[in-house]
């Protein structure tokens, strides 16, 4: 617990309990004066539970062995627990007057429950709520349930009534969401709608799973991950995306999912329906757009509409103590009621084509089937302090007088305050028509009539007109991603004459000057500056040539030499060991499979790197290195959560191929289990499951990685310290890969009798980078004339770990010079001013200084180690 306790968080919550329990129509709340919550011993192989989720949702974390009790007429909260979790709790009891915090002791309890007994009985209370684990184990929570038991109580389990509070939110919360939805909009904007853009404008077709992955994988985007960090000062490691979608062409699915989908984003006239789903800190948000290509009037006039009945919903249905049944009701009838005042779609029945969901309550869970706004859900209404995912389309729309199909789609995450007002939280992203329009040129036919007036005025029209019409992306902020975000092609005019003269006289649009990096053709020429080769004169160009004969000649007699003696020792030190599938063993005995297994229940044995699938009664180990991926799904037809897992199959993408094979050879009656598909209703449970096995791959991975590493050493020579003499030291440098993750940390290269080793320390730990000059295969040395950055750059034999990351190439660095510069200062000065001359004159030295520092310890290098 190295974090604080959000204690305004915690108190808004403990208040938001106590008016929830007064307030609840529930006879059990209403009879009941006392509410108990009892947790036991964590356990890693069990889901998160009811008991679990309301602990992250009270104070942010999970406390084990922990009582609590609150008590209704005085609104008084007592909690029981060890000595270190009232530390934590300390802050919270020090701000408040409501809160009583016992310390429990491990031998005997008797004490304390004696006091929790008397404030019990001192309400006169029947009836006791309860909300526990039924697995929960530990001497405390039998204690704890032993006590609850001999109070003679009127049981009554709130497991299930409970969840309703779970979805307030406090002003944290909203925060928080708030974040989570901005970083929702960054990833949408700069990875999934440039690729979109980038791949209809470079008229390259890529696969709707291509675009989708690379969303998954929106944290090897650095653009990306700058702007996360840079504008809202957020962990990437805190970020998941939940899903990405992308679907286009003439079949639609509008759900919340990874869709398997091999086909081709469509470049014909239509829609482009995009989502996202991202987690972070535990709360999730979501939005989906729809991107018009091309678009016919029947295109925008029910993109409108689903604008519009978006707005309906968002201004005058979510109101308190609505029912979600009635929330959708009410926007069949405003389609019934205003679908005519669009001329192309009018006449079709569009309410058969409405979505059957019109969204969900949205906050640490993503989605639950309990808060689905459908129109047979009239269970649940609309609650103040919620925040709600509400979703608008029309799926797989087709024309009387067409045989294209087409779907539009607008989400956004809102939430509802308690004076009934609603804030869009995803509104970053855009949603006129203006913003979301496209226009792609289509080829110039040779049979075009140039002669046409009218064809003229459209050309000249169209060349006016931009891919994308207007802009709510704030693309100024994007850093240069002009390049990245381009327009559309835009349609060029055919100079019938070819007059020189009146090119000149035709003057340029501006929607052309702002889709410049469409105009101007790919291959660009190079920049060059005064240290390019191309100005070098022709002394240094034949010294080059000459050097690089050289170095070509040594090379090619190498070779020959190896080949000459007619042996085959040459081994590549850095080839991946792979192991054989039938070398790989979840256990060597079946002693070891553990025996309190539950039937029906995957159990995954992170010591045994395994997981154990219920398959007719047994359990079935598999080894984690036998998973290719995993993944769980909401089915809405059958309502019920499935968990796919996809196993290493010969054919496989990604599976050796060549003269190494690591799947045994099977008899005529065995065969390869290609998936394995479980299903269940305990969504939380599967998700659990799923990221288990995932950290556990990642582990797993990590072992080899490491394996081969020590494995590509050929002989256990170490460094030898340099213990007696003068030390040869560069201090104050940084590493490239850092040594440390996500944060760069200054340390000391020093110069030993067989090698190189680089020390930084951060918070107590101190690492290393130990290179010998054996396995020094090239070094670099780059001065700072020119750069803003000093270097020494070491390419190796053999592959090395630097912190968590297997490297052939690592790089010491030290920054010259000022690399931020304040324009507000700037704009006070002249090209003559003292100081500014003084700056400069201070830099040089500075740079000079360095200059000299490192050529004498890279000279110093060369005659210890003899490097050429």
């Amino acid at each position: 617990m190295s974090e604080a306790l959000d204690v305004d968080n915690a108190k808004e919550k403990i208040n938001f309990m106590f008016t929830y329990w007064k307030n609840n129509n529930n006879k059990d709340f209403e009879n009941s004066n006392a509410f108990c919550i009892l947790s036991g011993k964590s356990s890693k192989d069990d889901n998160a539970t009811i008991q679990e989720q309301f602990q992250m949702w009270l104070l942010g974390y999970q406390l084990t062995e922990t009582f609590f009790l609150f008590c209704k007429k005085n609104e008084k909260l007592i909690i029981l627990t060890s000595d270190k979790k009232k530390k934590f709790l300390q802050p919270l009891l020090d701000k408040t007057d409501n809160i009583t915090i016992l310390e429990r002791n491990n031998n005997d309890n008797s004490e304390n429950f004696e006091k929790i007994k008397n404030e019990i009985n001192m309400y006169d209370s029947k009836e006791l709520l309860i909300l526990k684990d039924k697995d929960s184990t530990g001497s405390f929570f039998e204690a704890c349930y032993n006590f609850i038991k001999n109070l003679n109580k009127n049981e009554i389990d709130v497991n299930n009534n409970i969840k309703n509070l779970l979805n307030l939110r406090s002003k944290s919360d909203v925060k928080l969401q708030k974040s989570a939805s901005d970083i929702a909009s960054i990833i949408m904007k700069s990875v999934l709608i440039t690729t979109i853009e980038n791949s209809l404008d470079s008229e390259e077709y890529e696969s709707h799973n291509k675009i989708k992955e690379k969303v998954l994988k929106f944290n090897e985007n650095k653009k990306c991950v700058v702007k996360i960090k840079d504008k809202l000062k957020a962990d990437i490691d805190d970020i998941d995306v939940i899903y990405s979608s992308v679907q286009s062409g003439n079949k639609f699915v509008l759900n919340f999912k990874n869709t398997n989908d091999n086909n081709y984003l469509s470049q014909n006239d239509g829609t482009i329906v995009i989502g996202l789903g991202v987690k972070y800190k535990e709360l999730c948000t979501n939005i989906n757009r729809t991107l018009l290509l091309n678009a016919k009037e029947y295109h925008k006039e029910l993109y409108n509409f689903t604008f519009s009945i978006q707005k309906y919903i968002i201004n005058d249905c979510l109101k308190y103590n609505t029912s979600f049944s009635d929330v959708y009701k009410k926007a069949i009838q405003y389609i019934k009621d205003n679908k005519q005042n669009y001329q192309t779609i009018g006449n079709i029945n569009l309410e058969n084509y409405f979505i059957k969901c019109l969204g969900h309550v949205i906050g640490f869970e993503f989605m639950e089937k309990e808060f689905l706004i459908t129109a047979n859900n009239s269970n649940a209404t609309i609650e103040k302090n919620t925040s709600y995912n509400i979703s608008v389309g029309f799926e797989n729309v087709q024309l009387p007088d067409s045989k294209n199909v087409f779907s539009t789609w607008i989400s956004d995450t809102v939430f509802v305050n308690d004076k009934e007002e609603v804030t869009i939280l995803t509104d970053a992203i855009g949603k006129e028509i203006n913003t979301i329009s496209y226009e792609l040129e289509e080829s110039e036919s040779e049979n075009e009539e140039e002669d046409s007036e009218d064809n003229k005025k459209k050309r000249a029209k169209e060349s006016k007109n931009v891919k994308r019409e207007g802009s709510d992306y704030d693309e100024s902020d994007d850093d240069d991603d002009d390049s990245n975000n381009k327009s559309a092609k835009v349609k060029k005019e055919k100079n019938k004459n070819g007059d020189s003269e009146n090119k000149k006289k035709i003057g340029i649009s501006a929607s052309i000057l702002n889709n410049a990096s469409s105009v101007i053709v790919s291959d660009r020429l190079r920049r060059r500056n005064k240290n390019s080769l191309a100005h070098n004169n022709e002394q240094e160009i034949e010294e080059l040539n000459k050097r690089q004969n050289e170095l070509k000649n040594k090379k090619i007699d190498e070779i020959k030499n190896r080949f000459s003696e007619g042996t085959n020792e040459y081994k590549d030190l850095n080839k991946k060991n792979i192991k054989k599938l039938e070398d790989i063993k979840s256990y060597n005995d079946a002693d070891l499979i553990p025996r309190d297994l539950r039937s029906n229940i995957i159990h995954v044995d992170n010591k045994h790197e395994s997981i154990l699938l219920p398959v007719n009664g047994a359990h079935i180990p598999f080894h984690v290195s036998t998973i290719k991926n995993l993944s769980s799904n909401y089915e809405d037809n059958n309502d019920i959560f499935v968990l796919r897992i996809n196993f290493q199959v010969p054919g496989n993408q990604g599976s050796q191929k060549g003269e190494f094979n690591a799947f045994p050879k099977l008899n005529e009656k065995e065969m390869y289990i290609k998936e394995l598909i479980f299903k269940s209703n305990d969504e939380k449970h599967l998700q659990f499951v799923v990221k288990q096995v995932k950290e556990l791959i990642k582990q797993v991975k990590q072992k080899e990685v490491e394996a081969d590493v020590n494995d590509s050493k050929t002989s256990n020579e170490k460094l030898a310290l340099n213990k007696s003499g003068r030390r040869i030291v560069l201090r104050d440098l940084m590493t490239r890969p850092n040594i440390f993750t996500g944060r760069k940390i200054l340390g000391t290269l020093e110069l030993h009798t067989n090698g190189l080793r680089y020390s930084a320390n951060s918070r107590g730990t101190t690492e290393f980078i130990d290179i010998l000059f054996d396995d020094i295969k090239h070094a670099f040395y780059q001065p700072c004339d020119g750069q803003l950055i000093i270097l020494i750059h070491f390419h190796l034999k053999r592959y090395i770990m630097v912190g968590k990351k297997k490297t052939l190439d690592v790089q010491f660095y030290c920054e010259v010079g000022t690399q931020i510069d304040d324009l507000d200062r700037a704009k006070a000065r002249n090209v003559y001013d003292p100081d500014e001359m003084h700056d400069e004159m201070k830099e040089r030295e500075q740079k000079n200084k360095l200059n000299l520092i490192f050529k004498n310890f890279v000279q110093q290098m060369q005659d210890i180690s003899k490097i050429e």
